[in-house]
């Protein structure tokens, strides 16, 4: 059975993993991260924080979300 896009980005948040829209697409084909983030926090109730970056070259703003 192949794993969903909530298991997968899950399992790299376990893994210590910190991760980005751009890491969502990556690691699972997600566009929809902070639908996922919003059910693994109201849903399974786990500790997730986050973080804004800015991008040095554009100065573009995003998130990055771990878990605690």
């Amino acid at each position: 059975m192949e794993e969903t896009k909530i298991q997968k980005i899950l399992t790299y948040l376990e893994n210590g993993g910190r991760i980005t829209d751009m890491k969502a697409v990556e690691i699972a084909k997600s566009y929809r991260l902070s639908a996922i983030i919003y059910e693994l926090r109201h849903y399974r109730g786990l500790n997730i924080q986050d973080r804004w970056l800015q991008n040095e070259n554009t100065g573009a703003r995003y998130k990055e979300y771990f878990l605690v």
